[in-house]
């Protein structure tokens, strides 16, 4: 599977999971876990069972109301994503590792206090919860971003922006 494909099948699975969270809160596979507000919006904080009277965890999951736009994260062991309903067709992934002094703005973007305060908190719940399998912002400072066109741009390719230069 090509990182295009993976980076379109990754969006449509992350908004059907969200579907999913929706539809299936009275199943008992997904429990709210925190609730709190910020200045820049309301948070609430989701985690989500293997199974549903098992205790294996499969993903955290949080749910941001930012002024009038929702923002969602979503943490696994693979990888920790944010999207907005603002720009769907981009994809934020943290990024570990160190930036370049010179970076380019358009494929990195630092975190905001928003981005900050949920992902410290993230990662006191997975550190709190024993899940050692999970990814951790802890160290990382922007997020990589990758940007799909699902219609218009050549069928099923990612455009980076890093390449257009």
């Amino acid at each position: 599977m090509s990182t295009v494909d993976f980076m379109h099948y990754k969006f449509k699975h992350f908004l059907f999971l969200f579907i999913l969270f929706s539809l299936a809160g009275c199943s008992g596979t997904v429990k709210l876990i925190d609730k709190f507000s910020t200045k820049d919006g309301r948070v609430k904080m989701y985690i989500e069972y293997k199974e549903k009277n098992k205790p294996d965890v499969k993903r955290l999951y949080a749910s941001v109301n930012s002024h009038r736009t929702r923002i969602y994260y979503n943490f696994c062991s693979e990888e920790i994503v944010m999207t907005t309903e603002k720009a769907k067709q981009l994809t934020f992934t943290v990024f570990h590792g160190p930036l370049p002094l010179q970076y380019d703005t358009n494929a990195y973007r630092m975190y905001s206090t928003l981005d900050l305060t949920v992902l410290q908190r993230a990662d006191k719940h997975l550190d709190s919860l024993a899940l050692t399998n999970f990814k951790r912002s802890a160290g990382s400072e922007a997020y990589q971003i990758d940007v799909n066109y699902y219609h218009g741009y050549p069928k099923g390719k990612v455009f980076r922006l890093a390449n257009c230069r």
